[in-house]
């Protein structure tokens, strides 16, 4: 008997044909989605490519899509996450149930409670799917000027170095600075041969023509070649 419910819910059955006749039709199950998932948000910040970066809900410390790492964060670094949740996801918790199969939490009343009064004592309030706070905001605004300056300094030593525009796809590139830093989105090809570019050269051509007009005397240096035959310019 029971390896017909299993079987009836690894397959499934489909009814056809006359008579009530069926078949038994393979179902294709997708891996569910940690339940972790749900005590994180996506970053998306306008005109800045994030990738798969989220923050916490609780202290918006933010980290790439890992739900091995978040997991971690919420039962041992997270100073604003309720006690009750470690307990959950530690499986310490019997009240509460994780329905590992679809990748659902049902929360008892208690936790809800202990979570509302963790978001209320966080230092940073927690955006709601339309929120729009200060704090919010100005977090926002900070990491678009620290992603902005960042992509200058990594744009001028790889023109400087005449290194390849495609040098951050090299995995073992990837794999160096994440060890760094996990949260960094290098510039990408491109940007690199176009708007990074574009800025650099305005810097290096404003930087240019103060020189020329703080100058008090001017050399001109030309540079030529020729062939095998003396042939040149």
């Amino acid at each position: 008997m029971y390896y017909m419910i299993f079987k009836h819910f690894l397959l499934g059955y489909e009814m056809s044909g006359e008579g009530g006749r069926g078949r038994w039709v393979a179902r294709r199950r997708n891996k569910p989605k940690s339940v972790v998932h749900d005590f994180f948000e996506k970053l998306t910040e306008e005109g800045i490519e994030r990738g798969e970066a989220v923050a916490c809900k609780f202290c918006q410390w933010d980290t790439v899509l890992n739900a091995t790492r978040m997991k971690k964060h919420l039962i041992n670094d997270c100073k604003h996450a309720p006690e009750s949740l470690r307990k959950l996801l530690q499986g310490k918790d019997k009240e509460n149930n994780l329905f590992l199969e679809t990748g659902e939490l049902t929360l008892s009343q208690n936790l809800r409670k202990d979570m509302r009064a963790s978001r209320s004592r966080s230092p940073i309030p927690v955006p709601g799917p339309s929120s729009t706070s200060n704090e919010s905001k100005l977090h926002l605004s900070k990491s678009e000027d620290m992603k902005k300056r960042t992509d200058e300094k990594w744009a001028r030593a790889i023109y400087a170095t005449a290194c390849p525009f495609s040098m951050f796809e090299n995995k073992y590139w990837r794999e160096a600075l994440r060890i760094v830093n996990p949260n960094f989105q290098p510039p990408t090809r491109k940007q690199l041969a176009g708007k990074l570019l574009e800025e650099e050269y305005q810097r290096r051509l404003k930087t240019v023509d103060t020189k020329i007009q703080e100058a008090n005397n001017l050399s001109i240096m030309c540079d030529g070649w020729s062939n095998v035959r003396n042939e040149g310019k």
